[in-house]
Formats: structure tokens, sequence, C-alpha cells
């Protein structure tokens, strides 16, 4: 990892790293390397676009969408944000869900409230935190269709 070189992650992802076991907590000169290669890959549009292409649609549009959120914030604000949903989702019925699906047991609940007013700013299109990118995001996952390959469609050479 240069110091001041082009390709270098930010303190939340070398920690992150750290945690997970990737690199040590003090990045020997191996790390370094792997670090700057590694860097380089996820900072190149190519890569990143191809990589992206194993998860489904909506997964895809909610991690562009919201780059911020977990995993479990993701499946809070798409409980709050499915078109079926007619009648209030209650944060008792989420925290259940969440133990049940995920196996996070208690929650914080006011997390998912901070996330649930995310969702109903999204769903009211009001929310001066909400910038235009995500506004998309959210569209894209009401309608994953963009993202998919039609099937009837044919390369020439």
């Amino acid at each position: 990892m240069e110091s001041k070189g082009k390709y270098e992650f930010s303190g939340k992802i070398r920690a992150r790293m750290v945690m997970d076991g990737v690199i040590a907590s003090s990045p020997t000169e191996e790390d370094k390397i792997f670090i700057s290669r590694l860097s380089r890959i996820w900072t190149d549009q190519w890569y990143v676009a191809q990589m992206c292409k194993q998860f489904r649609a909506e997964k895809r549009a909610m991690m562009l969408a919201f780059p911020d959120f977990d995993k479990i914030e993701r499946y809070i604000l798409s409980s709050y944000l499915k078109p079926e949903l007619k009648v209030k989702l209650p944060v008792t019925t989420v925290v259940e869900n969440i133990d049940r699906f995920l196996g996070v047991k208690n929650y914080n609940i006011n997390n998912i409230k901070r996330i649930r007013q995310i969702a109903y700013n999204i769903l009211r299109g009001s929310g001066k935190k909400i910038k235009n990118h995500r506004a998309l995001g959210v569209a894209l996952l009401q309608n994953p269709s963009y993202f998919e390959v039609q099937s009837s469609v044919k390369l020439v050479n």
C-alpha cells in the first residue's frame, strides 16, 4: 500500500480487512502489494461490473444505491420498499424477521426506525438526504428488468 499511491483503500475498508483476517493489523510488505493490486482491480469499472454480475439484479441495485448499508440494513430497507406492502410493517415484525432469517437477535430498534424513515422518504419522493443516484437505485429495485440481459438479443460478428 503506497502511502501516496493511486490505489489505496479507505481506513474503513482496511479496518474491515483486518477484522476479517484478510491482512495483518500492521500490514506486511506482502499485504501492501496485495492491497495495491486489489485496489487496482476495484477501481477499474470493467472488473467491478464483471464481479457484480454474480449478484441478483435487486441486490446489485440495492448495493449501488445504498453502498453504506450492510446486509441487515439493506434487508430492512427492502422490506419497507416492497411495492406489494399494503399496510405498514411493524418494527416488531422486522425484528422477528431479522432474528428468523438472518440469525441476529435483539437488533437495534432505533436503527430499524431510521431505515424505515428513509424508506418512507423515498416512497414519498422527499428527503433532502436522498440523492438522485439513490432514487435511481430505488427505481431499479422496483423494475429490475433494466439489469437483465434479454435472451433474444443475438450478437453479430
